[in-house]
């Protein structure tokens, strides 16, 4: 009889990390949980309202499930990717698209952002499905280019039914990956669970104020470590106005977000106390295809959750009225994430064992140079190094011409490529010079960090 409840607690326990996990925007990890299954378009049982839990599968007894989990991994595909949208306050465009990558078998999670305002053109597959629903008012016609519109706008022209599917369709065609599951989430749903779980504690970098009373939306925070609820939580994540890099500044607050909550979620004790509240939050404000008997299938894998295997990073590419992704960068991300190839060069260097020399630049000394004009960013990211167990023997600001993009400045090729990742779109150069004699890399930290 303990056994049977020590079970139950665990299938609860990992039932309400699930539902959060889903119901927050930030939630990639439960991302994992999920079983083969695709929707087609043009699939009227597939066709749920905004505020439904999809859940195809019957119920099944949960003890059963749990004695009895199959092991995806003696499949063969060990990747399990999940597209998590947060959709505006009237649920007509998806504010908010990454895809979590979970690696079975080595435990590694993934999170690739793709900004709202990525440059992105309909598949023939969505935009004959307008036609065949009489929508061909909602096919966009951008620069003379059919079907090419902002993946925020994606949603919208979908159409009731098909929203989360186009969406998910035109981040496959984009990335060139498949997607298992997709967790879509309105912005109560988040401000909920983070009221549930007593909000999060984390520094906001600098002062937020803005207001727009059309969307009903007052920012005013001001910098400092501080406590975050639901409310200050959803003025945090959709700040961007005043970010010299918007949306891309946004997603790096976002990701900030995210993994101070997982951390706190992942180690608290009171997810049964707050139970009933996730579960009813989930289905008010969250859709999905993943099923709660499905995800319990994959409750062992609830233990392998580390924040040390979790990377979080943004396809690279130029904004302006769109956000331009760089193809040949993105497709060296999307390589990397999701079909484990490393770059050449890189491979090259492995064989030689020139690389497993350099490539640790925890045991180099690093200095980091302040290149924008706010202040504070240097201190800020060798505090940020420094808790990644890197050494920064000094911080300076740049003397030179202000920097747009961070440049990590080594003294031998191979050297710095660990830290790309910490960055955005940061490049890696040599130039033992600019380096000096007092350190063995210098970092200096462009406006992309904003």
């Amino acid at each position: 009889m303990k056994n049977r409840k020590e079970k139950k607690a665990k299938s609860f326990k990992f039932i309400a990390l699930l539902v959060l996990l889903i119901v927050c925007v930030f939630g990639g990890t439960s991302v994992f949980f999920a079983m083969n299954g695709k929707i087609k378009i043009g699939n009227k049982n597939n066709q749920q309202n905004n505020n439904e839990v999809v859940n195809t599968q019957p119920e099944e007894n949960t003890d059963e499930i749990v004695e009895n989990i199959e092991d995806e991994t003696q499949k063969g595909d060990t990747k399990i990717n999940v597209l998590v949208m947060g959709t505006d306050k009237v649920g007509l465009h998806s504010d908010v698209d990454f895809v979590v990558s979970f690696d079975t078998e080595t435990k590694k999670m993934s999170l690739l952002s793709i900004p709202r305002d990525t440059k992105v053109v309909m598949t023939d597959e969505m935009i004959q499905s307008l036609l065949d629903r009489d929508r061909e008012q909602f096919i966009p016609n951008a620069k003379g280019v059919r079907g090419q519109c902002k993946l925020t706008e994606v949603y919208a022209y979908a159409g009731d039914g098909y929203r989360d599917q186009f969406v998910k369709m035109a981040i496959e065609d984009l990335l060139g990956i498949e997607i298992d599951h997709y967790v879509t989430v309105d912005l109560q749903g988040f401000k909920n669970i983070v009221d549930a779980f007593g909000g999060v504690d984390m520094v906001v970098q600098e002062r937020l104020y803005y207001s727009d009373p059309a969307q009903d939306l007052y920012i005013d925070l001001y910098p400092g470590y501080q406590h975050l609820d639901g409310d200050k939580a959803e003025q945090l994540v959709r700040y961007r106005d005043g970010y010299i890099q918007k949306d891309i500044k946004r997603i790096q607050v976002q990701q900030d977000f995210l993994s101070e909550f997982l951390k706190k979620v992942t180690s608290t004790d009171n997810i049964i106390k707050n139970l009933p509240e996730i579960i009813t939050t989930a289905i008010k404000y969250t859709k999905t295809d993943i099923s709660i008997t499905d995800a319990i299938k994959y409750s062992k894998y609830i233990s392998d959750i580390d924040m040390e295997n979790v990377t979080m990073e943004t396809i690279p590419g130029e904004g302006g009225s769109y956000y331009t992704p760089d193809m040949e960068a993105v497709k060296e991300i999307v390589d990397r994430i999701f079909y484990d190839i490393i770059p050449e060069s890189e491979t090259a260097q492995e064989e030689t064992g020139e690389l497993s020399e350099v490539s640790d630049s925890k045991n180099l000394n690093i200095e980091v140079a302040n290149g924008t004009m706010t202040n504070g960013m240097a201190g800020k990211k060798r505090d940020m190094l420094e808790k990644e167990g890197y050494t920064v023997s000094g911080i300076s600001t740049y003397k030179g011409q202000k920097q747009e993009a961070t440049r990590i400045v080594v003294k031998e090729e191979g050297q710095g490529n660990d830290l790309v990742k910490y960055f955005v779109n940061a490049n890696v150069e040599v130039d033992s010079e600019l380096v000096g004699d007092g350190c063995d890399i210098k970092i200096i930290v462009g406006y992309s960090e904003n």
